[in-house]
């Protein structure tokens, strides 16, 4: 505490070189870390109110709050120093937390601020597309610590975790209730430590309060499936979404004795309002778990559609003298949702928009949102603003976004847009043009063209009248098996896949299909038909239909050739990236998604999976694939990639690329540390990968891993580094497959690097050190950027995201200097 207090007076003491400080406000453009919570504690101190900005948001979105706010100055962290220029477009005073931070130390400092003083905006979605800030002072974020404090029993024995980004309330929650306790808080950043890497720290950590969305809580228990829960956690704290009655049972299930399960509500507008306390000998029963009863200083109504209380069912209105201030420059808005209370003095009336119904022993039910606006993963999502942003991209006249549930029961948002005559656009195509403009959470699940959007008698959209929308299956018609072969195969991906109704034309990775799906899928068809097939044939053969049309080619598939064209259209300079370990390129999907449809994306599959013999050297690999992509792009510059032993066969090319006087624009290497797991997990991961092969396809696997261990006690710096990165990939069944890996890891043992005398940039997730791996391999500084995941995940989804953001840069510039 004396630390942090120390870095906050730092704070406080630069800020107050800005003109005007007390009471301005300072933008914050920090990471998921300690600086952040010094940051927060430092503007405070000079008198003046925070502004988080989330730096995975989209650039747009920070600008229109940046300038929303008039903030006169942002702090910013030397890694957020390039987005934070690009940001700043009026004038902002620009201070680095890190060059704070090192400063010596400062004599304690804080202005006499009033209870009345503005804390912070913190801004949500607003229905007409442009974010809205919600403005709140010190006197009320003291009465919600207060109540959180009280109704918890916080105290500085408890350990809390910060799982919510500091841009949304519940951060203040666990930040200030942590703080003003004497307790412990652990910052924990799911996407860079991963869903594991949570579960340990929860563990490791003896964190004693969990708090987060019920959609990650869910993730989160099923990950304890496999080994006890954390036995320091004393509270499961759950908001932001419609909490059910499966996971009060799972708490039942995981969690200790005294472990207590709380349901909270209070949206940013009044951050802690209701909450209910659940313990072990509850009788449960509930669809949807009860928000609960006011906290103190608290009064809740239900309100009809004229605005006169009901006393069974109608909208949440919340009664208190500390909901929030307004809305932040819009007095129009605020005019609209807060009243002032029937008997005067200090209460206020929010109207939160959000519908409940009262409970015979006077608690209540969330029963939904009455407008457009929902809760997606945690996050308000105004489908107003989703609307508004699709409605930008040229070839969409008119658009619409509605809410419903998947099969698992998870919300799901689904766009309906009217063609502007232009050719139309593709799904990925407007789900990459969206990802420009909004973050993740609110890019929409499904798309569906419709010829017009249904209105009103006056004239508004009619949102009853749009198609019920079943994100399960995007395509407009189901269309049934036609035959024997098609219906073989679906009652093959019936029982992988774990979907009952699916059509011919249906997507297997829109159906939840992926690489290990997919290995067993064709060990299935090989062992029903006799052909094997490359896992890549999913690339031009997602659905039934086509793969069906595969196999009746006699039984004698089109020659499979190394390169596959995952993204084969685009204006850009094409990026050709090579295999892992396991030879198969199907977990790139993510990131050419991700780049977009305008950069083209082809990936290199192993010779070994196309039914020609694999390469034994990394140097005929790298000549194999070189002449591969000359077929598509005859001359430089070139931009080539790899992921973990690709990497190895990146740089290879690289070299032979220069040897013949060609240019490589730009040479990525994608590097991670694969995590830790328990002895149950590794057995689990076994027995999956075991599954789908017969008997000598189990013992090569035994007898493999026992290579595998015993080659890694070589003390070539690249076999080791190889073996320290390669994912885990399952087996596939035929000796051809099996081989792969293998043959790829003898490679690697054989292969001796030669000087390199471009630049390479890698992209790492974990802890490892590349500066010290690739010590001497290149000419040139290495540039390292750093992303979240770790070797498994740092190429899917969720984490994905934050490696396309950084690559696509690293291509542009790359295209600039050409």
């Amino acid at each position: 505490y004396d630390a942090l207090n120390g870095a906050a007076n730092r704070v406080a003491h630069a800020l107050s070189s800005v003109p005007d400080i007390d009471g301005a406000r300072v933008a914050l453009l920090l990471d998921h870390d300690a600086p952040m919570v010094a940051g927060i504690l430092g503007v405070l101190k000079a008198g003046a109110a925070y502004v988080p900005l989330d730096p995975t948001h989209p650039r747009e979105r920070l600008v229109q709050i940046l300038q929303d706010s008039r903030a006169t100055a942002m702090l910013t962290s030397t890694a957020r120093l390039p987005l934070a220029a690009e940001l700043v477009t009026h004038s902002v005073r620009m201070l680095e937390i890190d060059d704070i931070l090192r400063r010596p130390m400062a004599p304690e400092y804080g202005l006499a601020a009033s209870a009345d003083h503005l804390a912070y905006l913190l801004y949500t979605s607003g229905s007409t597309g442009r974010p809205k800030g919600v403005a709140q002072n010190h006197r009320n974020v003291l009465h919600f610590i207060a109540a959180y404090t009280n109704n918890l029993h916080l105290g500085a024995d408890d350990a809390l975790t910060l799982l919510s980004s500091y841009s949304v309330d519940a951060a203040v929650m666990d930040i200030f209730g942590a703080l003003l306790n004497g307790a412990t808080l652990y910052p924990i950043d799911i996407r860079e430590a991963g869903l594991h890497g949570l579960c340990d720290r929860l563990r490791g950590d003896g964190v004693t309060v969990y708090h987060s969305t019920p959609t990650l809580y869910r993730h989160v228990v099923k990950a304890f499936a496999t080994r006890p829960a954390p036995p320091a956690i004393r509270l499961v704290v759950l908001g932001g979404e419609e909490v059910r009655g499966e996971d009060v049972e799972a708490y039942r299930e995981r969690f200790g004795p005294d472990c207590l399960f709380v349901n909270g509500f209070g949206p940013t507008e009044s951050t802690v309002s209701l909450q209910y306390f659940v313990d072990k000998r509850a009788r449960g029963g509930w669809r949807s778990v009860p928000i609960g009863h006011p906290v103190e200083r608290t009064a809740v109504s239900l309100l009809s559609r004229d605005g006169h209380p009901d006393q069974v069912y109608g909208e949440i209105a919340i009664r208190s003298p500390h909901v929030a201030l307004g809305y932040w420059q819009r007095p129009d808005l605020t005019r609209a949702a807060f009243f002032p209370g029937p008997e005067g003095g200090r209460d206020s009336i929010y109207r939160t928009g959000d519908t409940g119904r009262l409970l015979p022993d006077g608690s209540v039910e969330f029963c939904g949102r009455k407008d457009s606006q929902v809760k997606i993963h945690g996050f308000r999502v105004e489908l107003g603003e989703i609307e508004g942003a699709l409605s930008q991209h040229p070839a969409v006249k008119d658009a619409a976004a509605l809410v419903g549930e998947a099969a698992d029961g998870e919300k799901r948002v689904v766009a309906y847009w009217v063609a502007d005559g232009q050719p139309a656009p593709s799904t990925d195509a407007l789900r990459a043009f969206l990802g420009q403009r909004l973050p993740g959470h609110m890019i929409p699940s499904a798309f569906a063209r419709v010829d017009a959007l249904p209105l009103t008698p006056s004239g508004k959209l009619d949102r009853r009248a749009l198609p019920v929308p079943d994100p399960a299956h995007q395509e407009p018609a189901f269309t049934a098996p036609r035959d024997e072969l098609e219906r073989e195969l679906t009652e093959i991906w019936q029982s992988l896949l774990g979907v009952e109704r699916i059509g011919v034309r249906d997507n297997f990775f829109d159906l939840g299909g992926h690489s290990l799906l997919g290995i067993r899928m064709f060990a299935e068809i090989q062992s029903r038909w006799g052909v094997s097939l490359p896992l890549a044939t999913l690339v031009k053969a997602p659905t039934i239909e086509r793969l069906a049309d595969v196999l009746r080619s006699d039984g004698n598939p089109a020659p499979c050739r190394p390169l596959v064209a995952i993204q084969p259209g685009g204006s850009r300079p094409p990026l050709f990236c090579v295999h892992g370990h396991s030879g198969e390129v199907l977990f790139y999907r993510d990131l050419s998604r991700r780049l977009g449809p305008d950069q083209p994306f082809f990936a290199l599959q192993a010779q070994g999976l196309t039914g020609k013999p694999a390469q034994r050297t990394i140097e005929a690999m790298a000549a194999d694939y070189l002449r591969e992509i000359c077929s598509v792009q005859p001359r430089g510059p070139y931009a080539i990639g790899g992921y973990c032993f690709g990497a190895i066969v990146a740089f290879e090319m690289a070299r032979q690329l220069r040897a013949r006087g060609e240019a490589v624009a730009l040479l990525v290497l994608f590097l991670g540390r694969a995590r830790t797991a328990p002895p149950a997990e590794w057995a689990r991961l076994h027995l999956e990968r075991l599954r789908p092969l017969g008997a000598r396809g189990r013992l090569a696997y035994v007898l493999g891993g026992a290579y595998r261990n015993a080659a890694a006690a070589t003390t070539s710096w690249l076999w080791r580094l190889a073996y320290a990165l390669w994912g885990r990939r399952a087996r596939p069944s035929s000796r051809l497959l099996r081989n792969v890996p293998r043959m790829n890891l003898q490679a690697a043992r054989r292969y001796v690097p030669g000087r390199y005398e471009g630049g390479m940039t890698v992209f790492v997730s974990g802890d490892l050190d590349p500066d010290r791996d690739l010590a001497g391999m290149t000419a040139q500084e290495v540039d390292v950027v750093r992303v979240p995941g770790d070797r498994d995940s740092m190429l899917r989804e969720p984490f994905v995201q934050v490696l396309a953001q950084r690559l696509d840069a690293c291509l542009e510039r790359a295209r600039q200097e050409k």
